[in-house]
């Protein structure tokens, strides 16, 4: 599949994903859930109405098995675990819920700044766009260096220096000094807007 096709289609789950919470409505959201802003943790609450059920005791019990418990289940997403839940019918992520409740409406992406998908503190989470999400992305899992864009050429004993994927990798040359190598990957990830993980691994 394209890159481009890929693009049209997230954009396409997005705008729905972004049509339906509206649809829902957020007196209907607040009604359902309630937002732990020191935790991050969004909790179905134990006073949901009855209305919102098919039946008086379909509620109750539902409220004795989930009120007061943290919403949704642990799953993932492209590799990145995010908590999930459904309403209505309709399945989202919490941080989607969460920005909605706190800010009333909805970009395009969500980015958790930190990387941990399950962080859900209103300070983690940031608007983004399908465009710059990916410049916020986990350093590779065989990146050897412990710097995202940071590889070392066996071949020639030197440095390499990158930034992005695909067609849209630039590259900055090689470098035989790691310290300088790692200098300008922060500086040209820094001019570019790319994320706070551009750090070496702790």
């Amino acid at each position: 599949m394209s890159k481009s096709m890929k693009q049209y289609l997230l954009t396409i789950f997005y705008m729905g994903e972004i049509m339906s919470l509206e649809k829902i409505g957020l007196d209907y959201l607040r009604e359902c859930f309630k937002y732990d802003i020191d935790s991050g943790e969004l909790y179905w609450r134990e006073d949901r109405p009855l209305s919102h059920f098919s039946h008086p005791n379909t509620g109750k019990y539902w409220l004795e098995k989930y009120g007061g418990k943290v919403a949704g289940s642990v799953g993932k997403i492209r590799c990145t675990s995010y908590r999930i839940l459904k309403i209505k019918g309709f399945g989202t992520t919490n941080h989607r819920v969460i920005w909605f409740m706190y800010y009333g409406d909805l970009p395009e992406v969500i980015d958790h700044v930190d990387g941990d998908g399950l962080n859900n503190r209103i300070s983690n989470l940031r608007a983004s766009s399908l465009k710059d999400n990916p410049k916020n992305q986990k350093l590779h899992k065989r990146n050897t260096s412990g710097v995202s864009g940071v590889s070392y050429l066996k071949k020639y004993g030197a440095w390499r220096v990158m930034i992005g994927s695909g067609k849209d990798t630039i590259h900055f040359g090689t470098y035989y000094d790691f310290f300088e190598a790692c200098c300008k990957r922060f500086s040209e990830a820094n001019k570019r807007g790319y994320g706070t993980r551009d750090r070496l691994s702790e």
